[in-house]
């Protein structure tokens, strides 16, 4: 962290998943030696997530999952009723590969109250899921029903990220 951000005081790293769990959950951890991008990565493969790969290992032929262990969880709107510090969030970005349906089932509070825009990565199109149960662009849209769409990229016709305005926080 130090190496990457310098010396910011008002940045507080948590090691925590976000889903609709608070409690331990699995974690999938994936690995590639050609999606390495520093020394210091080792094992890592921006792949790795709460959900089981599915369409994944046929897209992503150099991908693995090879391990899974348990992590600590928290749901988001737990996190910030024990943080009521932070009111209203201007933007959110989220990447959760995969587990975007537990992400949004515990933090449905924060998002439909305190968020104005969304910008969150989709796993699944056509129904090529890369992950178990992930959820496409409209299933994040029927979860979120404030919300409207502003945006979509779609890569490779199996993931993408879509942006979108929390209708009630204009």
């Amino acid at each position: 962290f130090n190496r990457v951000a310098g010396n910011i005081s008002n940045i507080n790293l948590i090691k925590t998943a976000l889903s609709n769990i608070d409690g331990d959950i699995d974690w999938y951890a994936s690995d590639s030696e050609t999606r390495r991008h520093y020394d210091f990565e080792e094992g890592w493969s921006a792949s790795s997530s709460i959900k089981k790969p599915d369409n994944h290992l046929n897209i992503f032929t150099d991908v693995s999952f090879n391990k899974s262990t348990k992590v600590k969880s928290t749901r988001l709107d737990t996190w910030l009723n024990n943080n009521d510090q932070i009111s209203d969030i201007d933007i959110m970005w989220v990447d959760v590969n995969g587990g975007e349906r537990e992400f949004i089932e515990g933090a449905l509070n924060t998002l439909q109250n305190r968020v104005k825009y969304l910008y969150i990565e989709f796993n699944g199109v056509q129904g090529k899921k890369l992950y178990e149960d992930c959820l496409t662009a409209d299933g994040i849209k029927d979860k979120l029903e404030c919300f409207e769409e502003l945006g979509i990229y779609n890569f490779m016709g199996n993931f993408g990220n879509i942006f979108l305005k929390n209708i009630n926080k204009d």
